[in-house]
């Protein structure tokens, strides 16, 4: 069986199953998705430092700093220290 899966390339045919049905083709709509996804990983991101606030697992400082980088602020310092972050 995995023999033939794989002379078959069931994989990568799925794969291109999935991209031609869920990715858009024009370039406009792939960017909206792409912005969609952005915003939603965002809001993800946001809730899990909210709920590790309230745990205590991280301090206000912390979901400050946290928050400010979501929203796109750049030179943020942390207890007098630069932080360095990347998209």
């Amino acid at each position: 069986f995995q023999t033939l899966c794989r002379e078959l390339d069931i994989g990568a045919r799925y794969a291109r199953y999935l991209e031609d049905r869920l990715l858009p083709g024009d370039a406009v709509a792939r960017r909206f998705l792409q912005l969609k996804i952005i915003d939603s990983e965002k809001a993800a991101f946001k809730a899990a430092v909210q709920q590790a606030l309230m745990t205590g697992d991280i301090d206000a400082d912390a979901s400050d700093l946290i928050l400010k980088m979501l929203d796109g602020q750049r030179n943020l310092t942390r207890k007098g220290r630069v932080m360095h972050f990347a998209e």
